[in-house]
């Protein structure tokens, strides 16, 4: 069993417009993602994705519908289903996200 101090521990830059934090499992993988002020994309990943608003307003896309969320929303989506994220408003978002498997690019998050 690990214990972690999430809280406490640092933002680390994932890439432009995008910061986060994890905790990882051998088939689960928990991340506190932060994303600024405009930050907008639109992709598609083999993992299950589960995620829970905290802050912010985000217009989140999922197999082409929309729906803006807010603190207190959650989503999941499927694997390889096309997917993105658009920051309504001028303050940084917030979210916790589950992927399932762990996704190896959010690795770079976990020093």
């Amino acid at each position: 069993m690990f214990l972690k101090k999430f809280a406490e521990k640092g933002f680390r830059k994932k890439r432009k417009g995008v910061y986060g934090k994890i905790i990882a499992g051998k088939n689960a993988q928990l991340v506190w993602c932060m994303l600024d002020p405009g930050y907008d994309n639109s992709h598609i990943h083999n993992h299950e994705q589960i995620g829970y608003i905290l802050k912010g307003r985000i217009k989140v896309t999922i197999a082409g519908r929309s729906k803006i969320l807010e603190p207190g929303d959650a989503y999941y989506i499927p694997a390889g289903v096309r997917h993105g994220f658009k920051v309504i408003g001028n303050k940084k978002a917030g979210y916790f996200e589950v992927f399932s498997p762990p996704k190896k690019e959010n690795m770079v998050l976990l020093r």
